[in-house]
């Protein structure tokens, strides 16, 4: 479901807990003012799933995704994190297949940026076909290398 300003305080405490954001210390702030952008351009959508009655209309943000429409002629990947519990249960991929199933068959190319050293993100998109198109040194932290890959959908 598309994201609203609301759930942009859970989306922040499920990326800190998350690489790269994590060893790249953003601020909470910093994350907010961001996901705030992307809630107002309507290009964020977080992940909702049932949740016994605990969260307000017993729904629990499990994760997020943001999605930039043009990018290289394709889509480029911004953010997709999911909540430590929700990890590892195929939530991923079909936030993937979501996405690109909604996409106009002329954008079948999906780009993703990568930190170098997720290791985790890195094996998961690989799993599902994307290649490695090259390594950015810098580009977001001097101290870091991020990997551009890529994935054409059917």
């Amino acid at each position: 479901m598309r994201m609203r300003r609301a759930h942009i305080g859970r989306v922040v405490e499920i990326m800190l807990h998350a690489e790269p954001w994590q060893s790249y210390d953003f601020s909470p702030d910093r994350i907010a003012d961001y996901l705030g952008g992307m809630v107002d351009a309507g290009m964020a959508r977080v992940l909702a799933v049932p949740d016994a009655g605990h969260a307000p209309a017993g729904e629990e943000i499990a994760g997020v995704c943001i999605v930039q429409p043009s990018f290289l002629g394709g889509r480029f990947l911004e953010i997709l994190a999911l909540d430590t519990p929700y990890r590892r249960r195929g939530l991923g991929r079909a936030i993937l297949e979501a996405i690109c199933d909604e996409c106009p068959p002329q954008l079948r190319d999906y780009f993703v940026l990568v930190a170098g050293s997720n290791a985790n993100a890195v094996a998961f998109y690989k799993r599902l076909g994307f290649v490695d198109v090259g390594d950015l040194p810098g580009l977001i932290r001097p101290d870091k290398v991020e990997r551009l890959i890529w994935w054409r959908f059917r």
